[in-house]
């Protein structure tokens, strides 16, 4: 193989690979259908005081909700399923201007000047778009970056560090292409966000 078809394989890799995760594409693929079943869900306010009993059923409820219609490949939770993955997502990602985790949602789910449960519940489909998001990319950079050889990952480290030159630090312009190649997914990523912060300012 030629050095043009070499570097030629490394352009239709890398833009098919830049498509794939373009973050409109993410949008229509991950939050808008994640969005629309948020907006279909139809919780009846809890009666009384938001015991810990009634949090629970609220956002295990919920997230069985999202994963059945607002997934692309959707998957239907028991409520206890749905409670366990619920309270895990919230211990990682939940946060408010005080505290963090789970603890922290209670508190907020339960003060009811904040309508606090729905605001838990708009934390968690966030946290839902950015895991799926995360799982999407990690079978992009799978299925179509591990799959290539050697030379192929350094003719793409060399074809990103061109298009990123005047973004990039000096002394990362002088290392050999070898040196990127387990940098790959990150500089890709940083090369998408440009992208569409142009697009933004574009539009």
């Amino acid at each position: 193989m030629s050095s043009t078809e070499v570097g030629s394989e490394a352009a239709r890799v890398l833009e098919e690979i830049l498509g794939l995760i373009d973050e409109d594409r993410l949008k229509a693929a991950i939050d808008e259908p994640i969005d629309g079943a948020c907006l279909a869900f139809h919780m009846d306010p809890p009666s009384g005081t938001l015991t810990t009993r009634k949090f629970h059923e609220a956002i295990s409820t919920f997230l069985c909700h999202l994963y059945a219609h607002g997934l692309q490949f959707r998957r239907k939770l028991s409520l206890v399923q749905g409670k366990v993955e619920a309270i895990s997502m919230i211990e990682r990602t939940y946060q408010n201007r005080y505290s963090r985790g789970y603890e922290a949602a209670l508190i907020d789910a339960t003060t009811a000047e904040l309508d606090g449960i729905s605001l838990v519940l708009s934390s968690l489909a966030e946290a839902l778009k950015v895991l799926e998001r995360q799982k999407y990319a990690k079978w992009v950079f799978a299925a179509r970056l591990e799959v290539c050889d050697w030379r192929l990952k350094c003719e793409i480290a060399e074809l990103l560090v061109e298009r990123m030159r005047q973004f990039l630090p000096p002394e990362i312009l002088e290392w050999p292409s070898a040196r990127l190649v387990e940098d790959l997914p990150s500089l890709i990523r940083t090369l998408s966000n440009a992208r569409s912060m142009l697009q933004k300012i574009l539009r």
